[in-house]
This record gives C-alpha cells, structure tokens and sequence, in this order.
C-alpha cells in the first residue's frame, strides 16, 4: 500500500504523533516539513464530524429567508426595485439613494406623537451623549460627539409603544427586536461627527469593524431616525459616501441599513449629525434601531 504525504508543523508532528516519520531528507522549514503517515494511521482519522470548522456565532445572522422581515430586508436594501418593501406604510415615503438603498418617510410621526416626546424635554434631565470605544467601552468624546439624550424604557407609555410598533411593521419584527427609543437633542453648535451606527469606523482602512455578539450591545441591523421638529439652517443628517443631505422636517423620518446582504457592516451608510446653525432652532430626533435577534 502507498503512504500518504503531507505538510505539518515539524514540532507538533515529532511530539503529538508518534506514529508520524519525519523524511529528514525533506529541505527544511519552520513553518512545515514533508511527513510520511502510514496506511495503519491514515486508517484510524478522526471522524469529519470532529474536524468540522467551528461555526462562527460573531457573524451577523438574519431572519430565516421565508419570514417576512427577510424578504423586506432584502427587498429594501439589497434589491434594486424595492416597489412594494414600504407597501404597508400608507403614507408619502421615497428613496433618495440608491446603492446604499437610503428613504425618507413623511409624516412617521403624528403632530399628537411629537408633542408627546417634546413634553419629556421640559421634564427629563438630557445627559451627555458617548461614543463607543474598543472592548465595549463608551467615552464622552467632545471632540466627536456634543449632543445630549435620553432614553425610553421600552414600552414606557402607550404612545412610546405605539411608535415602536409602527416601526417594528416597516420590517415584519416584533417589538422585541427594537433597542429602546432614544431621544437626541443638538443646540446650535452641537454635532455627532462621522461615525456607523454598528460598529468603529477606521478611517484609515475605511472599514467598520463588527463588534461581537454579546448580550448587553445588541447590534444595530438598521437605523430609523425620526426628526420631531424643521431645522432649515444645518442640523442635516449628512452620508458623506452618498453626498447626501436630509434636511429634518417635523414628523418625517430617514431609513437606511447598517449592514450588506452578507451580514458585514456597510461602510457606505457612515453618516454624522450635522450642527444647527441658528440660534432660533435646537434639532430633536428620535433613534430608532432594529437589532439583530438572539
């Protein structure tokens, strides 16, 4: 019978395999040597099952390909005719970009939703706003990011959980897949520089690195930012990629996806909150992110 040659680190094969010989003769390498196996070994291989490659749980994973939030996904943003993706939303919506697939929706919220959310800013006290860092830390980076918020516990009051699912139907979820509503403010000055909703931004590689999969971060699949009031001098939502401005207007709403088809993350839709420029308008909108499903 033949023997099988293959190539393995020298080290492991002398100390791991005794059944192994090493072809001395064979030019030297410290990455690999030529080895022999015989047919006795070859003939007592682990089982494929057992050298299976390890499934890899940091990747994004969709909705099944036959449930309803999958094909809007698709439809939405990784299809170039997405005709009936918004055919449940019944008021005036358009796409102002394509390749990213970028929309504005009109009338998103009510004028009843936004004097709700506005009573909260006479109320509530706004912190100040992070950014995220490597490892799962958040830093005040005022260099970055100067805005302020606040945040709704989910389902905090009717009108909260009926914006949430209104939003949740745009994709066919639940409500469940929806982080907790955040409200932003910028006054005149403030901003949120470029940056990706799901991950760090390298500038210098112009990538987004996929953070990983963990409990307490959920990852942001796709951003639905409502603005609750006009703001016609700066304050523009701004994807430098796309050379695309969206100027708010009371109730209207942008949507665009974080991520590509496969699953990484989609550089094209970096974006940064631009600063108001009038001292007669302070900007407020409305974060809203579909998160990936455990």
């Amino acid at each position: 019978m033949s023997k099988a040659t293959v190539a393995v680190p020298a080290k492991e094969a002398a100390n791991q395999h005794p059944q192994i010989t090493i072809d001395q003769e064979a030019p030297p390498s410290e990455e690999a040597t030529t080895v022999t196996i015989s047919p006795d070994h070859a003939s007592h291989r682990p089982d494929k099952r057992l050298r299976r490659t390890p499934r890899n749980t940091q990747c994004i994973r969709f909705p099944p390909k036959t449930s309803l939030c999958y094909r809007r996904l698709n439809e939405l943003f990784f299809s170039a005719t997405p005709d009936t993706a918004l055919s449940s939303y019944k008021k005036p919506w358009r796409k102002v970009h394509a390749e990213p697939n970028i929309y504005v929706l009109e009338n998103f919220l009510t004028t009843k939703e936004i004097s709700h959310l506005m009573d909260f800013v006479a109320t509530k006290r706004f912190q100040r706003s992070f950014v995220d860092g490597e490892n799962n830390t958040s830093s005040i980076d005022r260099w970055h990011r100067t805005s302020t918020f606040l945040s709704f516990a989910k389902q905090h009051d009717k009108t909260i959980a009926t914006i949430e699912q209104r939003a949740a139907d745009l994709l066919g979820i639940q409500p469940r897949a929806l982080e907790a509503l955040q409200l932003v403010r910028y006054e005149q000055g403030q901003f949120f520089g470029i940056h990706h909703d799901l991950g760090i931004y390298d500038e210098e590689e112009d990538t987004v690195e996929l953070p990983p999969k963990t409990t307490w971060s959920p990852r942001r699949l796709v951003t639905l930012f409502c603005y609750l009031n006009d703001c016609s001098e700066g304050g523009a939502t701004y994807f430098p990629k796309a050379q695309l401005r969206v100027q708010p207007v009371a109730g209207s709403a942008v949507l665009f996806s974080n991520v590509l088809s496969d699953g990484m993350p989609d550089v094209r839709t970096l974006h940064a909150g631009e600063p108001p420029t009038s001292t007669q308008c302070v900007k407020y909108g409305l974060n809203i992110w579909f998160c990936e499903e455990f």
